[in-house]
């Protein structure tokens, strides 16, 4: 689902780098040319396997980016990435190359096997045929690239959009560095707000600045914030916003067989449901992943599914966009993307700032009596 769908998922990056011309007509065409030389190649009349590039982001079939109203909105510059990929079940391709080869030994009876050269031939015979007559699976990623406070939006969280958008950013992009925008640069963040910036490092069980070090080293952060905000410690800090947790809650533990047990309780979190949890949080499990609801006295509401360990958005509604139809098409989408990045950063803010109260509790002297009121919490 793209960003201007009902619910979208966000992974988000720091990116380092100028950008040279920034502002100016041949800024533009700079983009414009660079994402064009890596735009996306249709593999419909090729039997090719997979085909990975840039796109526009409201034309997934538009790769040379003609209009610079879709490419420039604002401060953000905006495109998709598209990856279309044909998969052959293995069954099918070696039930298709043993009939290809037996076909070839009845026409070679002096021979008991087929030769490492033809059948490595018949392999790709095969295999070129097969791709020809399957349709590839598209994927579009959307893309916000906000220029201001560098920083870029993918809008999906999988493993597999990820590692490509890295790989085509570095390769579209050599001058840039991108670093993910791990849960610990959001504590850090938010401890500057709070003013226990110093408490928080102090914390740090983590060796390095490696991002798979700072999110293991350190899981105690993402498991608190999420149990803290379970139980109803956690509140807005700034004034007029209600949050709390429904609909979903994730944990996982430890077996009394002693492998790992995963726990998922869905619906209304009443009494009932709400008992599964604290008896399994009693028991030593942790969440995992939880939905969390935002409301302000404005009426604006926003839930989000938001996962501890890597604090990855996924599932996100915000308010509605409420954009005036016009006749020009190039305004009516910029209107609509422009509302919309402001009600996703509005609805992170809020959590921003939830995350902001829970790192000056946990991490100065504040976390005895909060930890004591969870325990009491679980007890109930």
């Amino acid at each position: 689902m793209g960003i201007l769908g009902s619910s979208i998922s966000i992974t988000r990056y720091k990116v380092a780098g100028d950008l040279p011309l920034f502002g100016t007509e041949q800024f533009l065409e700079n983009v414009q040319e660079t994402l064009v030389k890596f735009g996306f190649q249709s593999i419909m009349e090729y039997a090719v396997e997979s085909s990975v590039g840039w796109v526009q982001m409201n034309n997934q079939e538009n790769a040379v980016f003609d209009n610079p109203g879709f490419l420039w909105i604002g401060d953000y510059l905006t495109f998709s990435l598209r990856r279309d990929v044909r998969v052959i079940p293995t069954l099918i391709l070696n039930s298709e190359i043993k009939k290809e080869c037996d076909k070839y030994l009845e026409d070679h009876p002096n021979l008991r096997r087929v030769p490492k050269s033809v059948f490595a031939d018949k392999k790709e015979a095969v295999k070129a045929a097969l791709l020809s007559r399957q349709l590839p699976d598209s994927q579009v990623w959307d893309v916000a690239w906000d220029t201001r406070n560098e920083m870029i939006y993918l809008f999906n969280t999988s493993g597999k959009a990820m590692e490509t958008f890295e790989s085509m950013f570095k390769k579209t992009f050599p001058a840039f560095s991108l670093r993910y925008l791990t849960p610990w640069q959001q504590a850090q963040t938010a401890a500057e707000h709070s003013n226990v910036l110093y408490d928080l490092n102090a914390a740090n069980l983590a060796n390095s600045l490696a991002v798979l070090d700072l999110i293991k080293s350190n899981a105690w952060l993402g498991r608190d914030f999420l149990l803290w905000l379970l139980s109803g410690c956690g509140k807005a800090s700034n004034e007029g916003l209600a949050a709390w947790v429904d609909s979903r809650i994730d944990m996982a533990g430890i077996s009394r067989e002693g492998g790992i047990e995963k726990i998922t309780v869905t619906g209304s979190q009443d009494d009932n449901h709400m008992a599964t949890v604290k008896s399994a949080l009693r028991e030593g499990h942790h969440v995992t992943k939880e939905t969390l609801y935002f409301e302000t006295n404005e009426s604006e509401a926003w839930n989000l599914t938001i996962t501890g360990d890597t604090f990855a958005i996924n599932q996100m509604k915000t308010p509605n966009v409420h954009v005036e139809v016009c006749d020009d098409a190039t305004a009516e989408y910029q209107s609509a993307f422009l509302e919309k990045m402001h009600l996703i950063n509005k609805g992170l803010d809020h959590l921003q700032s939830l995350l902001a109260e829970f790192i000056k509790l946990r991490v100065t002297y504040l976390w005895d009596d909060t930890k004591r009121s969870i325990t009491d919490w679980m007890k109930e």
